[in-house]
C-alpha cells in the first residue's frame, strides 16, 4: 500500500469490475486518493473508477502534493483533525 493511490476495492467488487477499470490494479492502492478529495462516497462508481484512471494518467509529485494538502483540508473541515491548543502556551500552574 502507498500513501496516495487508488482506493482498494473489496475482493468481490474487484473481481466484478468492468475490464476497462482493471488498469487501476497496476499501481499500489493508497490511503488517500483523488476519489477521497472529490467527494468519496458521494461519487458514483463510474466517477470513482474514472478518478483512479485519471490519477494514473496524470500521476506526478505535484499532483501527489496537491492530494496530500487537499486531504488535510478535507480532514480539518470535517473536524477529524483539530488544532485546538496547538499554538497556545498551555502551561498549567500548580499552587
Amino acid at each position: 500500500m502507498s500513501f496516495i493511490g487508488p482506493r482498494p476495492l473489496p475482493i468481490a467488487e474487484a473481481q466484478a469490475i468492468p475490464q476497462k477499470y482493471k488498469k487501476r490494479e497496476v499501481i499500489l492502492p493508497g490511503i488517500t486518493s483523488i476519489w477521497a478529495i472529490r467527494g468519496g462516497h458521494a461519487l458514483t462508481f463510474k466517477e470513482w473508477m474514472e478518478s483512479d484512471l485519471e490519477y494514473m494518467q496524470k500521476k506526478s509529485i505535484f499532483l501527489n502534493i496537491y492530494i496530500i494538502f487537499h486531504t488535510l483540508f478535507v480532514l480539518f473541515k470535517a473536524g477529524v483533525i483539530k488544532l485546538t491548543g496547538l499554538f497556545r502556551n498551555e502551561v498549567s500552574k500548580k499552587e
